[in-house]
């Protein structure tokens, strides 16, 4: 636990010591080569270290190209195939994955005035809790968050790929689909209803195999998890940032109009998705990983908006990090999954 708190609060101060934007994109690559390295080298560490094991050992050393796109998420199967047949070990497998999602990370902490604290607020849930144990929904989310930037620089095109890449590591990132019929639109209750008219079929015409799978796993639940204790805690972390988004919405707009858009978008997704978790907390928890990057980014926006318009700089500068800090201190501290399937942490580096 000390090794995971020490690394969020040393380099929560130096993000914010070092607010120059060259510096602090400075600390950003460095942050990240570390975070490679740390998620990557682990050692039976993470709640599905031993079931991505035991898959990396089964999985078959070459397939067709036919085959391989018969066969579920196949984005993710063959990356695993092609690395196993050309000789790696599931530990190198590992730091392959990670190095493309802590990329992709990099990539989308672009959005952020001071990239690096996006860096360090996304270690408590989307580095540690997805990135260092559910591998394939965090491949897609990696590549999700190419596709929120490129949504951002208003590219349809882009935005329509990347999310369809993302759905070859994990399905359920398919859903995301109509924001490419949005991106570079003014965002509408008329646009949005379009969007899913258009779109909304395509979406269920690539997922329908898997529909029947969610509904087993999520909403019946009869694979046993029957619920996700954290779901709406976590969910209250993504919430909050959108309801001060809503409440200074024009201070903001006015610092950030290319990002508002995107974040208009996700504040009605993250508004929606609480009837989700009286259907299934397991599939509440699964989808707050999905919406906490674009939330990570309002929760900085704000703050950065807040510390240009009042005489609170410093609080509002510390705030991100008073609420993620005591995130994750609450984790470890009363989460019998943190204690178990991250400490202590080990590497086959050391």
């Amino acid at each position: 636990m000390i090794v995971y708190l020490g690394i969020f609060f040393v380099a929560a101060f130096f993000s914010v010591a070092l607010s120059g934007r060259q510096l602090n994109w400075l600390l950003a690559l460095m942050f990240g080569i570390f975070l490679v390295f740390f998620a990557g080298t682990r050692y039976y560490v993470g709640c599905d270290y031993v079931g991505y094991l035991l898959r990396f050992e089964r999985i078959d050393s070459f397939w067709s190209w036919a085959e391989l796109f018969a066969r579920e998420e196949p984005g993710f199967n063959g990356l695993m195939s092609a690395l196993k047949n050309s000789g790696i070990d599931y530990g190198g497998f590992i730091l392959v994955m990670s190095s493309i999602y802590v990329f992709c990370m990099l990539r989308f902490s672009s959005l952020a005035i001071s990239p690096s604290k996006f860096l360090v607020l996304a270690l408590p849930v989307l580095m540690i809790q997805l990135g260092m144990s559910g591998m394939r929904q965090a491949m897609a989310l990696g590549f999700l968050m190419l596709s929120f930037v490129s949504f951002t620089n208003k590219k349809k095109v882009m935005t329509a790929i990347w999310i369809v890449v993302a759905a070859q590591f994990h399905a359920s990132a398919i859903v995301f689909l109509p924001m490419a019929f949005l991106a570079g639109k003014h965002l509408s209750l008329k646009r949005v209803i379009a969007g899913l008219i258009v779109m909304g079929p395509i979406v269920i015409y690539l997922i329908q195999d898997r529909l029947g799978v969610y509904s087993d796993r999520y909403i019946e639940q009869i694979h046993g998890e029957n619920s996700a204790s954290g779901a709406w805690f976590r969910y209250a972390l993504v919430l909050l940032p959108f309801i001060m988004l809503a409440i200074w919405y024009r201070k903001v707009e006015e610092l950030f109009p290319r990002h508002i858009e995107l974040l208009r978008l996700f504040m009605l997704i993250t508004f929606f998705l609480a009837p989700v978790g009286f259907l299934s907390t397991v599939a509440l928890h699964r989808l707050v990983f999905y919406v906490m990057p674009i939330s990570i980014i309002a929760l900085l926006c704000v703050t950065d908006t807040l510390a240009h318009t009042s005489r609170h700089r410093l609080f509002a500068l510390s705030f991100p990090f008073m609420m993620y800090g005591s995130y994750i201190i609450v984790w470890f501290t009363f989460s019998s999954k943190a204690s178990s399937c991250y400490v202590p942490y080990q590497s086959w580096l050391l």
